[in-house]
Protein backbone atom coordinates (compact mmCIF):
# COMPACT_ATOMS: atom_id res chain seq x y z
CA UNK A 1 0.00 0.00 0.00
CA UNK A 2 1.25 3.52 -0.73
CA UNK A 3 2.57 5.27 2.27
CA UNK A 4 1.73 8.71 0.84
CA UNK A 5 -2.09 10.30 -0.28
CA UNK A 6 -1.99 12.39 -3.55
CA UNK A 7 -4.20 15.41 -2.89
CA UNK A 8 -6.16 15.96 -5.72
CA UNK A 9 -7.92 19.76 -6.71
CA UNK A 10 -11.14 19.40 -7.25
CA UNK A 11 -11.99 23.36 -8.28
CA UNK A 12 -9.15 25.52 -9.89
CA UNK A 13 -6.88 27.95 -6.99
CA UNK A 14 -9.16 31.12 -6.87
CA UNK A 15 -6.49 33.54 -5.18
CA UNK A 16 -3.02 34.38 -6.77
CA UNK A 17 -0.47 36.67 -6.36
CA UNK A 18 2.90 38.01 -7.47
CA UNK A 19 4.82 41.19 -6.56
CA UNK A 20 5.55 43.92 -8.69
CA UNK A 21 9.15 44.53 -8.15
CA UNK A 22 9.23 48.02 -10.10
CA UNK A 23 10.03 51.35 -9.36
CA UNK A 24 6.34 53.06 -8.75
CA UNK A 25 7.30 56.41 -7.64
CA UNK A 26 5.75 58.44 -10.34
CA UNK A 27 3.08 56.09 -10.21
CA UNK A 28 2.60 56.75 -6.45
CA UNK A 29 2.95 60.49 -6.64
CA UNK A 30 -0.04 60.50 -9.27
CA UNK A 31 -1.96 58.69 -6.63
CA UNK A 32 -1.73 60.53 -3.99
CA UNK A 33 -1.96 64.06 -5.65
CA UNK A 34 -5.31 62.20 -7.56
CA UNK A 35 -6.61 61.49 -4.25
CA UNK A 36 -5.70 64.50 -2.35
CA UNK A 37 -8.56 66.20 -4.66
CA UNK A 38 -11.28 63.55 -3.54
CA UNK A 39 -13.15 63.01 -0.66
CA UNK A 40 -15.24 60.42 -1.44
CA UNK A 41 -15.90 57.47 1.02
CA UNK A 42 -17.94 55.50 -1.29
CA UNK A 43 -20.20 52.96 0.55
CA UNK A 44 -17.31 50.51 2.05
CA UNK A 45 -14.95 52.58 2.88
CA UNK A 46 -14.82 52.86 6.62
CA UNK A 47 -13.41 55.37 9.66
CA UNK A 48 -12.79 58.29 6.90
CA UNK A 49 -11.53 55.51 4.36
CA UNK A 50 -11.15 57.63 0.77
CA UNK A 51 -11.92 56.14 -2.60
CA UNK A 52 -12.25 57.05 -6.51
CA UNK A 53 -14.52 54.30 -7.33
CA UNK A 54 -17.23 56.07 -9.60
CA UNK A 55 -14.59 59.04 -10.63
CA UNK A 56 -14.06 59.40 -14.25
CA UNK A 57 -10.18 59.55 -14.11
CA UNK A 58 -9.70 55.94 -14.78
CA UNK A 59 -6.06 55.17 -13.63
CA UNK A 60 -5.76 52.17 -15.58
CA UNK A 61 -6.09 55.37 -18.62
CA UNK A 62 -2.72 57.70 -17.18
CA UNK A 63 0.00 57.22 -18.80
CA UNK A 64 1.97 56.15 -15.79
CA UNK A 65 0.03 52.93 -16.14
CA UNK A 66 1.27 52.06 -19.32
CA UNK A 67 3.93 49.83 -18.29
CA UNK A 68 1.90 48.33 -15.73
CA UNK A 69 -0.76 46.98 -17.76
CA UNK A 70 2.10 45.79 -20.43
CA UNK A 71 3.30 43.64 -17.54
CA UNK A 72 0.50 42.22 -16.29
CA UNK A 73 -1.05 40.96 -19.20
CA UNK A 74 0.72 37.56 -19.47
CA UNK A 75 0.12 37.34 -15.56
CA UNK A 76 -3.95 37.82 -16.19
CA UNK A 77 -3.96 35.29 -19.12
CA UNK A 78 -2.21 32.99 -17.01
CA UNK A 79 -4.83 33.17 -14.13
CA UNK A 80 -7.86 32.97 -16.65
CA UNK A 81 -6.08 29.53 -18.43
CA UNK A 82 -5.87 28.47 -14.62
CA UNK A 83 -9.46 29.38 -14.52
CA UNK A 84 -10.01 27.44 -18.00
CA UNK A 85 -12.01 29.80 -18.81
CA UNK A 86 -13.02 29.47 -22.41
CA UNK A 87 -12.29 33.46 -23.62
CA UNK A 88 -9.85 35.41 -26.60
CA UNK A 89 -10.17 38.88 -25.65
CA UNK A 90 -9.66 40.68 -21.80
CA UNK A 91 -9.44 43.68 -20.98
CA UNK A 92 -9.71 46.20 -18.27
CA UNK A 93 -13.21 48.02 -17.66
CA UNK A 94 -13.16 49.43 -14.40
CA UNK A 95 -10.14 50.86 -12.05
CA UNK A 96 -9.46 53.00 -9.08
CA UNK A 97 -7.49 54.18 -5.68
CA UNK A 98 -8.51 53.79 -1.80
CA UNK A 99 -6.60 55.45 0.66
CA UNK A 100 -6.31 54.54 4.35
CA UNK A 101 -4.73 56.27 6.78
CA UNK A 102 -4.34 54.79 10.64
CA UNK A 103 -7.26 52.67 11.31
CA UNK A 104 -9.29 52.94 7.86
CA UNK A 105 -10.61 49.97 5.96
CA UNK A 106 -12.54 48.70 3.60
CA UNK A 107 -15.65 46.90 4.77
CA UNK A 108 -16.68 43.09 2.83
CA UNK A 109 -18.60 43.73 -0.63
CA UNK A 110 -17.75 41.92 -4.37
CA UNK A 111 -17.29 43.29 -7.72
CA UNK A 112 -20.83 41.90 -9.46
CA UNK A 113 -20.34 41.15 -13.10
CA UNK A 114 -16.06 41.25 -12.51
CA UNK A 115 -14.18 38.17 -14.07
CA UNK A 116 -11.43 39.01 -12.04
CA UNK A 117 -10.12 41.76 -9.93
CA UNK A 118 -6.43 43.01 -8.90
CA UNK A 119 -5.57 45.16 -5.93
CA UNK A 120 -2.45 46.58 -6.56
CA UNK A 121 -0.69 47.58 -3.15
CA UNK A 122 0.91 50.64 -4.42
CA UNK A 123 2.25 51.99 -0.95
CA UNK A 124 1.79 49.24 1.84
CA UNK A 125 3.78 50.30 5.08
CA UNK A 126 4.90 47.97 7.39
CA UNK A 127 1.58 47.39 9.45
CA UNK A 128 -0.57 48.17 6.87
CA UNK A 129 -2.89 45.44 7.10
CA UNK A 130 -3.85 42.62 4.96
CA UNK A 131 -6.69 41.27 2.76
CA UNK A 132 -9.10 39.05 3.75
CA UNK A 133 -11.28 36.82 1.89
CA UNK A 134 -14.89 35.58 2.70
CA UNK A 135 -14.22 31.55 3.58
CA UNK A 136 -16.86 30.42 1.23
CA UNK A 137 -16.36 26.71 2.40
CA UNK A 138 -17.56 27.56 6.35
CA UNK A 139 -21.11 26.22 5.66
CA UNK A 140 -20.39 23.04 4.65
CA UNK A 141 -17.75 22.27 7.55
CA UNK A 142 -19.92 23.50 10.27
CA UNK A 143 -20.85 20.12 11.86
CA UNK A 144 -16.85 18.91 11.61
CA UNK A 145 -14.82 18.66 14.84
CA UNK A 146 -12.64 21.83 15.09
CA UNK A 147 -9.71 23.48 16.84
CA UNK A 148 -10.23 26.68 18.52
CA UNK A 149 -11.26 30.22 17.15
CA UNK A 150 -7.81 30.66 15.13
CA UNK A 151 -5.84 27.79 14.99
CA UNK A 152 -6.66 26.72 11.42
CA UNK A 153 -8.33 27.99 7.95
CA UNK A 154 -11.62 25.39 8.00
CA UNK A 155 -14.05 27.14 10.34
CA UNK A 156 -12.50 30.66 10.03
CA UNK A 157 -15.19 33.34 8.52
CA UNK A 158 -12.32 34.93 6.48
CA UNK A 159 -8.48 33.43 5.49
CA UNK A 160 -5.72 36.51 5.49
CA UNK A 161 -3.55 36.93 2.36
CA UNK A 162 -0.43 38.69 3.37
CA UNK A 163 -0.28 42.16 1.43
CA UNK A 164 3.17 43.50 1.04
CA UNK A 165 4.54 46.75 -0.69
CA UNK A 166 4.55 45.49 -4.66
CA UNK A 167 2.36 42.39 -4.58
CA UNK A 168 -0.71 42.31 -7.11
CA UNK A 169 -3.76 39.66 -6.56
CA UNK A 170 -5.48 38.34 -8.82
CA UNK A 171 -9.20 36.90 -7.72
CA UNK A 172 -12.64 36.38 -9.18
CA UNK A 173 -15.15 39.18 -9.10
CA UNK A 174 -17.62 37.41 -7.01
CA UNK A 175 -15.49 36.45 -3.83
CA UNK A 176 -16.24 38.94 -1.13
CA UNK A 177 -13.32 40.01 0.35
CA UNK A 178 -12.35 42.83 3.14
CA UNK A 179 -9.22 44.82 3.82
CA UNK A 180 -7.40 44.79 7.46
CA UNK A 181 -7.06 48.51 9.31
CA UNK A 182 -4.24 49.97 8.83
CA UNK A 183 -2.38 50.07 11.83
CA UNK A 184 0.55 52.28 10.67
CA UNK A 185 0.74 56.59 10.89
CA UNK A 186 1.75 56.01 6.98
CA UNK A 187 -1.09 56.16 4.01
CA UNK A 188 -1.49 52.72 2.33
CA UNK A 189 -2.84 53.14 -1.13
CA UNK A 190 -4.29 50.24 -3.06
CA UNK A 191 -5.35 50.22 -6.80
CA UNK A 192 -8.24 48.36 -8.35
CA UNK A 193 -8.76 46.79 -11.45
CA UNK A 194 -11.93 44.83 -12.51
CA UNK A 195 -10.97 42.64 -15.50
CA UNK A 196 -13.80 41.25 -18.19
CA UNK A 197 -12.44 38.17 -20.41
CA UNK A 198 -15.21 36.67 -23.44
CA UNK A 199 -15.23 34.83 -26.47
CA UNK A 200 -15.96 37.17 -29.09
CA UNK A 201 -16.89 35.49 -32.37
CA UNK A 202 -17.26 36.71 -35.78
CA UNK A 203 -20.06 39.47 -36.72
CA UNK A 204 -23.01 37.78 -38.24
CA UNK A 205 -24.18 39.72 -41.36
CA UNK A 206 -26.95 37.66 -42.31
CA UNK A 207 -29.12 34.99 -41.83
CA UNK A 208 -28.28 32.92 -44.81
CA UNK A 209 -26.61 29.90 -42.96
CA UNK A 210 -30.65 30.02 -41.27
CA UNK A 211 -32.38 30.22 -44.66
CA UNK A 212 -30.08 27.21 -45.94
CA UNK A 213 -31.69 24.78 -43.40
CA UNK A 214 -35.19 25.38 -43.53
Amino acid sequence: MDKEVQKIDLSPNLIWKANYGKDVSKLQERASTFLSKITDHGEVEREGGITSTGHTDAPHLWPEMIEFCNDIEPLVKKVLDAWELNYNWFGITKSWVNKHNVYQWTDTHDHGDAHMVLSFYLKQPQKGGNLEFTNINKHLWGSYPRHPHGKTKLHEYYTEVEAKQGDIIFFPGWLSHRSQPNQSNQERIVMGLNIHAELQRPEQLSNEHIEKNI
